[in-house]
């Protein structure tokens, strides 16, 4: 949770990208700091780019219906539209049955953040 650490963390994978040694793993990791210091649309151009490198990945779809939850989740109550994260995650879960793999627990957790989200009448199916 310490901004001063997100922010050393991706000065350092940063310069693995620099220097041509960036993986999948990599560019994730870089997002995911981006998301936790709240620069979502430096997360969401990461994100999108290795979606348009691998649209079949569904951890690339997962990873965004996360940022797209944090993104509305700060925001007021009011203002919230989960349109994007409903997209993504339906995405992700069609991606993630064809592979036919039931050992990814964030996939759990994001199925969790659906139903609150539904819950909490943000998603309307």
């Amino acid at each position: 949770g310490d901004r001063q650490y997100a922010e050393q963390g991706i000065g350092i994978l940063s310069k693995v990208v620099q220097n041509g040694w960036a993986n999948y793993s990599t560019n994730t990791n870089i997002a995911f700091l981006y998301e936790q210091i709240g620069q979502y649309d430096e997360a969401l151009k990461i994100l999108q780019n290795l979606l348009a490198s691998d649209p079949s990945n569904y951890n690339t779809y997962k990873r965004l219906a996360f940022l797209e939850a944090d993104i509305q989740n700060s925001r007021d109550n009011e203002e919230r539209s989960y349109d994007a994260f409903l997209e993504y995650y339906n995405k992700a879960k069609e991606l993630y049955a064809a592979i036919n793999n039931g050992n990814d627990l964030e996939m759990q957790l994001l199925d969790l953040m659906y139903q609150d989200a539904e819950a909490g009448g943000w998603i309307q199916e």
